[in-house]
């Protein structure tokens, strides 16, 4: 029997924490798979055989497996110390939901958690769901369990980006059919005191040394533009108005106003390919607008083209209000957090909570030259981008794949590849198909790529990309 693994989609609207549950039952696995030959890492009570490209790091008796080009700050699947438990496995399993989503805001599930049996002789149990960080992000959550007898193994994923845990997600769900073997009970160690664990903890034990922040790469805030070569003219859009959000006004510039798109690395233990642990590098992105409002990602129609209004109605809790306290300090109030996050200029950047950011290239008037894949996609993904120097572009469903969560954009997933004219604008890449549609998303690239000639890699509506012709 073959089955489908929980798969988990955003809706429509975008709303960052309303996230709709596709459910399909993990049917039975083939008694023919390796985890019931006996194969895999001995952890516990278990075996598993990990995910390909899955990285381990022991904390204690809990065990955390890192994806692949991720850090364990951004995303991390935690093997919990087996226990025995007297009651059901559903009893237990709530009572573990519960503890693990405790003190965090804004909880929303995929209704109640499913079951079932693996061929492999044990029950499974699985919830998932996703919750305000408390920082103005989210967190998604996927607690797993599988029973045989009274021992009981809880699985937790965890991750603070929706795209890792989208990506990912099926290969940790088919954990509990086809990756995960009990060992007899015999050769089972003694079960560890149960105590149920919160997803603070499990962050924790996965935190870094203080972290240590990327080199300034560039106070530049704008390059020089690459002279436009003849080509196609490009058209006004009809009642276009720039320098206005979608219809929502930029307000008057507040007192030590800060703009554009900041970006920066963070970095965190991860593990080694050769094991041990190694300083793994993920990504943050900030926006502040002049006028004193700031949004916790970029904004994927640009900073021309995006509705600032309709985007924090569907999202509030990715967006807030910043204000200078004293010459190089901010303070940013993010609409459902219940501190406020100290902002401090460090050098040709900004130190956000402990974090620090750059400002972006903006790309302004370039005209770009080169075909751009998503990074590390590989080569079997279809989806590529073509800037021509002279102004033409040819969009291979990228666009299209990436606009799913853009509020400027028609229904998710539904814009169709073409070709047409495009220009560059205040971090907005601005799209004019040959057919009459017009699409905005959000550009920028590193000031290090942007010097690059040609330009080496660029960030559309905050997914990176790279040149590959």
């Amino acid at each position: 029997m073959y089955s489908c693994a929980p798969r988990v989609r955003r809706r429509p609207s975008g709303r960052a924490a309303a996230i709709v549950f596709v459910v399909c039952l993990v049917a039975a696995a083939s008694p023919q798979t390796a985890a019931t030959q006996g194969s895999g890492e001995m952890v516990g009570s278990v075996r598993l055989v990990l995910p390909s490209g899955w990285q381990r790091v022991q904390r204690g008796e809990r065990l955390l497996l890192v994806p692949p080009r991720t850090s364990s700050d951004v995303a991390m699947l935690s093997v919990e110390p087996g226990v025995d438990a007297r009651e059901s496995l559903a009893a237990w399993f709530d009572r573990a939901w519960g503890t693990l989503v405790r003190g965090y805001r804004g909880v929303e599930v995929a209704g109640p958690p499913q079951g079932g049996a693996a061929a492999a002789g044990h029950t499974w149990r699985w919830q998932i769901g996703s919750m305000q960080d408390g920082s103005g992000g989210h967190l998604y959550v996927f607690l797993m369990a599988a029973r045989d007898g009274a021992r009981v193994q809880p699985l937790v994923f965890l991750s603070r980006d929706y795209a890792t845990f989208d990506r990912h997600q099926t290969e940790v769900g088919m954990l509990l059919q086809t990756g995960l073997r009990f060992l007899p009970a015999a050769e089972r160690p003694p079960p560890a005191v149960e105590r149920l664990v919160t997803a603070s903890e499990v962050l924790a034990s996965a935190a870094a040394p203080p972290r240590t922040t990327a080199p300034p790469s560039s106070s530049t805030r704008t390059q020089p533009a690459t002279p436009a070569r003849s080509g196609a003219a490009f058209p006004t859009p009809r009642g276009r108005v720039w320098g206005r959000a979608g219809g929502s006004p930029f307000g008057a510039p507040i007192t030590g106003a800060l703009d554009g798109i900041w970006e920066g690395l963070s970095r965190g233990l991860s593990a080694a390919p050769t094991g041990g642990t190694q300083l793994g590098v993920s990504r943050r992105q900030i926006t502040f607008y002049p006028d004193g409002r700031v949004h916790s990602r970029v904004p994927e129609g640009g900073l021309e083209g995006f509705d600032r209004d309709a985007s924090e109605r569907a999202a509030p809790s990715l967006w807030g209000r910043y204000q200078q306290v004293s010459p190089g300090r901010w303070s940013i109030r993010w609409n459902e957090a219940s501190r406020p996050v100290e902002v401090r200029r460090e050098g040709d950047g900004l130190r956000v909570d402990g974090e620090v950011v750059f400002p972006v290239a903006t790309l302004e008037g370039m005209r770009l030259d080169g075909t751009y894949r998503l990074r590390s996609a590989g080569a079997d993904v279809p989806f590529s981008l073509t800037l021509r120097a002279d102004g033409r572009f040819r969009d291979d469903e990228l666009i299209g794949a990436l606009a799913y969560e853009n509020i400027a954009m028609p229904v998710p997933r539904t814009i169709a590849g073409g070709a047409g004219v495009y220009r560059i604008r205040r971090n907005t890449l601005e799209l004019a198909y040959d057919d009459g549609r017009h699409v905005f998303v959000a550009i920028h690239a590193s000031p290090e790529a942007a010097r690059a000639t040609p330009v080496s890699a660029i960030s559309i509506s905050g997914w990176p990309l790279e040149r590959v012709r």
